[in-house]
């Protein structure tokens, strides 16, 4: 039963990440079929009733295949809050022991380029040291590790003054020496061709992505990898796949390795989303991205595990 309660919370995870995937596709798979039917409406209404047609047959097929694809996922919802349920009942039944879980604490920020190159700044005496050799192809110095309370004090400080704002704030639990992914953005269908006239759809993620793995060194001290992809959909660069239009992505990315206790945070910058699109048209983004973590023991191993609630 040591492993219980990281598969619960793998599988409370799981139930998210599906109820977020439905949303996200449906809006997508939406966005896409009212493009699918207003170009019909203009190919009728310049004479070509045919290709109009043709597109029209392609918008319900779309939307045939999304609706079935939805109720896919629904159905894996229900197995997971199944499962769930059968893990609460097996950990009050048991109370059984199980090994050391960590968290790792993400806050993700959007920061003026001007007052994100000094952070953590103001009249604190402790400075983010850089970490060499980070495996970063950003300009140095780009990574590095920093006392906690200083750093989100600075991070308040500014988006106090509007210079920053926070956009997600995501906890991911995972056991020492594993990986815990998170995913912050959306993603859009493309329809892929099968041969023939046959096709499938299958959908791209954009926006950020993250991928932690935290390693004990003492008793206070971790190690922890980190994986950034950050990506943002590029319509000037799409491709016409099937008569729909699929965009491209522009993508920035970084990986590390940093050492920290449980005071310090690693604080990082990239670029933000390379371009917007505000209505159709690209918008020049001149925010920095900067991702802040830390990591915290949360359940010690051996430690008794406390009867869970049922609802």
């Amino acid at each position: 039963m040591r492993s219980i309660l990281l598969t619960l919370s793998l599988l409370l995870a799981a139930a998210s990440v599906c109820r977020s995937e439905e949303a996200n596709r449906r809006e997508g798979a939406g966005e896409t079929i009212v493009r699918l039917r207003q170009a019909a409406a203009s190919l009728e209404r310049l004479g070509f009733a045919l290709e109009s047609q043709e597109l029209l047959e392609l918008a319900e097929r779309v939307e045939s295949a999304v609706e079935t694809q939805l109720a896919d996922k629904q159905q894996r919802v229900d197995e997971l809050e199944r499962e769930l349920q059968k893990l609460r009942q097996e950990i009050s039944a048991l109370g059984g022991s199980h090994g050391a879980t960590v968290m790792v604490a993400v806050e993700i920020f959007e920061v003026n380029p001007a007052f994100a190159m000094d952070l953590p700044g103001g009249s604190g005496t402790e400075r983010i040291r850089p970490v060499g050799d980070a495996g970063l192809s950003l300009k140095a110095p780009s990574v590095g590790v920093g006392p906690k309370e200083t750093v989100r004090k600075e991070l308040d400080r500014l988006i106090a003054a509007g210079h920053a704002k926070r956009v997600a704030n995501p906890n991911l639990v995972t056991k020492e020496g594993q990986s815990a992914e998170m995913h912050s953005g959306g993603e859009f269908p493309v329809l892929v061709p099968q041969g023939g006239d046959q096709k499938r759809i299958e959908f791209r993620q954009f926006g950020l992505q993250l991928e932690a793995v935290p390693r004990r060194i003492s008793k206070s001290r971790w190690s922890l990898d980190l994986q950034l992809e950050n990506s943002e959909r590029d319509f000037a660069n799409q491709v016409n796949v099937g008569g729909v239009h699929v965009p491209g992505l522009k993508t920035v990315n970084a990986s590390f390795r940093c050492e920290l206790d449980d005071r310090e945070v690693i604080i990082t910058r990239m670029p933000a989303c390379p371009d917007r699109v505000d209505e159709g048209k690209p918008v020049k983004n001149p925010m920095q991205l900067v991702v802040m973590a830390s990591v915290e023991e949360i359940v010690a191993a051996g430690q008794t595990v406390q009867p869970l609630p049922t609802y």
